[in-house]
């Protein structure tokens, strides 16, 4: 995992997730992660509406920030992403963070 770190992200309701990102040159979005430990306030609506247990289907999930918080809330998540790097930092994110209800899809979304 050298090439990856892990970062501490606490939602808005005082869970704490780990997110995968680059080690090295990380982009802009996944910079805004390290720098503040910024957290999508949509997970936190998507929790609300799902009832429970739910699913989320989370369509371009990127690097899992709304589909990991809403797993680490105990919900069922499939998460599709295209980038095999992200589908890479989900996958080891699912794994470091002991989430067995989270399903990662590598495929295009049309």
């Amino acid at each position: 995992m050298s090439e990856f770190q892990t970062i501490p992200v606490t939602d808005g309701d005082g869970q704490t997730y780990l997110l995968v990102v680059e080690a090295q040159n990380p982009g802009s979005y996944e910079q805004a992660f390290i720098n503040r430990g910024f957290y999508q306030e949509l997970a936190s609506l998507l929790r609300r509406l799902l009832s429970s247990p739910g699913t989320l289907i989370d369509l371009g999930a990127n690097i899992g920030t709304v589909c990991l918080p809403v797993a680490a809330a105990g919900n069922n998540v499939v998460a599709v992403e295209l980038l095999p790097r992200n589908v890479a930092k989900l996958s080891l994110a699912a794994e470091v963070n002991g989430f067995t209800n989270i399903r990662v899809v590598e495929a295009a979304v049309t």
